[in-house]
């Protein structure tokens, strides 16, 4: 049972863990494209 339950947990630590890399991830890109849209604007004032 112990097993059972420590292998769950490993389970669930690294799907948390994957899925804390893609939102990093994720994020950088989006924050890109906003620099990038803003300095655009900048430049067309």
């Amino acid at each position: 049972m112990g097993k059972i339950l420590f292998l769950t947990g490993c389970i669930l630590c690294l799907a948390g863990m994957a899925a804390l890399l893609l939102a990093v991830v994720f994020f950088k890109k989006q924050r890109e494209k906003l620099i990038d849209q803003i300095n655009n604007e900048y430049r067309e004032v």
